[in-house]
């Protein structure tokens, strides 16, 4: 059996399904789907529903000779210069039930804060992207960036002897977290739609690039260690 402890998300033309570990045997599922096959998902018995998941998490993607072609060309090439992850490929845990009564849909809309705090007002903490499905991991790191940011800030401020209350200390918090924030959103919305694409060409440059990226591992640990916070 698979330990429930890592975390799942699979990007598919018609949208993208994550799993969330929360306990040994408890994960929180989000799945992004078109309106009409959503309705169509939630008028399935919960049995059925779960039947489809795994078959979604699980079922192997159309295979196109060219794309395999390319794939295959670029990992001999990777692992003749010692390019390719040596780690082990986990599996996707199997779903046996689904929480009785759990499952509801609601619109996905990612928007995003322009600004943080204002003249006369609290500062905002966390809430810099809203909607932003099935990203809700990040988002809690980004509240939490946001705590940080803002505490460091404000130590920093004291020790300048700057008024911590001062809106130009604010405009800085707000300045630095957008930084951080509006990369990390076009980052996602641009992965989510380069996934949409089924045309054989585009196939093969997304399954090479993140071939390519996969392997340099120098590049990974940076992205793994921006996206921590």
């Amino acid at each position: 059996p698979t330990d429930n402890t890592v975390a799942w998300q699979r990007f598919l033309p018609h949208g993208v399904v994550a799993l969330l570990p929360l306990d040994a045997e408890h994960s929180s599922l989000v799945w992004t789907l078109r309106t009409d096959l959503a309705d169509k998902l939630m008028r399935l018995e919960e049995d059925s529903s779960v039947d489809a998941l795994n078959q979604t998490m699980w079922g192997e993607s159309k295979q196109i000779p060219l794309v395999e072609g390319v794939v295959s060309a670029v990992g001999s090439t990777l692992k003749r210069f010692g390019l390719v992850n040596g780690g082990h490929s986990a599996a996707p845990v199997n779903i046996l039930q689904l929480v009785p009564g759990s499952r509801a849909t609601f619109p996905r809309r990612t928007q995003l804060r322009c600004a943080l705090c204002a003249p006369r007002g609290w500062p905002s903490l966390g809430m810099q992207l809203t909607g932003s499905i099935p990203w809700l991991a990040k988002v809690a790191n980004l509240g939490f960036g946001d705590s940080q940011g803002l505490a460091e800030l404000l130590v920093r401020s004291v020790y300048e002897g700057s008024p911590i209350v001062s809106f130009d200390t604010l405009l800085a918090y707000e300045t630095e977290r957008q930084r951080h924030t509006v990369p990390f959103l076009l980052a996602i919305e641009g992965l989510v739609a380069l996934y949409r694409f089924n045309w054989g060409p585009a196939i093969a440059a997304r399954s090479v690039g993140l071939q390519i990226l996969d392997a340099c591992t120098a590049i990974k640990d940076k992205i793994i260690d921006r996206a921590s916070y």
